[in-house]
């Protein structure tokens, strides 16, 4: 067990308020997560007591409390499953505020309605210590969150509603040719005396995989060495992501192969 999953427990406690009347004697309930494509099983126990108390005096309130007009708007990481997070004024202001401490600098004054306002300008990241871009990465994916779902929100609004956007419109992206109906394309190819229309190719790995049976398919290819997997693109992620961290030797090999050799670049001109 990893301790309590409040989703977990909110889950359990509405199945037990349903069926108490069908299992009145239940003393403690058992609640599992698996996770079969990364081989994960997590399970949990608690007394119905203590679930029924948690749920009824911790769980309710709050959820009374969101509800209404009253409810406070509380920013976080939990945002990402919000409806309203594109709509929300504080999870705004948050991401404002965080971009405008941390990566701006006032470059002097414009005046407003309101009187003489600060004007800020982007530090540019080679400027800041390591220290400080450390202290930044986590707000990071926050700020891009929050940007990402506010795009979605207006874009679906103007397609969807047709609300107009002051500075935007909605263009028709690039569109590939297809055919309406390969077999009328064929009938009509033939019928004109054209026949060489055709082409073959392999079929897709996992679509061989599939039809010689994974048996087979390590037997005739894998084994001969005729598939394999290539190394993933690097990528840099927070540090409880359960995959490994490349080896310090891959990277130095990764930066030394992304240098530029200067003899490549400025060749003498020869005739």
């Amino acid at each position: 067990s990893r301790g309590l999953n409040p989703q977990l427990c909110i889950y359990a406690y509405g199945a037990y308020s349903n069926f108490r009347f069908l299992f009145p004697d239940v003393e403690s309930i058992v609640m599992t997560i698996y996770q079969p494509r990364i081989g994960n099983v997590d399970s949990f126990e608690i007394s119905a007591a203590d679930l029924v108390e948690w749920a009824e005096n911790y769980v309710k309130p709050r959820a009374i409390e969101a509800a209404g007009p009253e409810g406070v708007l509380m920013p976080g990481e939990h945002c990402r499953f919000c409806k309203a997070k594109a709509v929300c004024k504080a999870r705004a202001e948050e991401a404002l505020s965080l971009a405008q401490e941390q990566f701006t600098v006032i470059d002097g004054t414009y005046d407003t309605s309101q009187g003489e306002m600060p004007m800020y300008r982007f530090k540019s990241p080679s400027s800041l210590s390591q220290e400080e871009i450390e202290d930044v990465l986590p707000i990071l994916n926050r700020i891009q969150d929050w940007i990402s779902s506010v795009f979605t929100y207006v874009t679906n609004e103007a397609i969807t509603n047709g609300r107009q956007w002051k500075g935007y419109k909605v263009v028709e992206g690039k569109a590939n040719r297809k055919y309406i109906s390969e077999k009328m394309v064929e009938e009509a190819c033939r019928k004109a005396g054209y026949t060489d229309i055709y082409e073959q190719s392999l079929l897709p790995l996992t679509k061989l995989e599939k039809k010689l049976t994974k048996k087979e398919f390590k037997r005739i290819l894998v084994d001969e060495g005729l598939v394999i997997k290539p190394r993933g693109k690097l990528t840099l992620t927070e540090e409880d992501d359960p995959r490994e961290a490349v080896d310090p030797e891959r990277l130095e090999e990764e930066s030394r192969s992304s240098r530029t050799n200067p003899e490549d670049v400025f060749r003498p001109v020869t005739e």
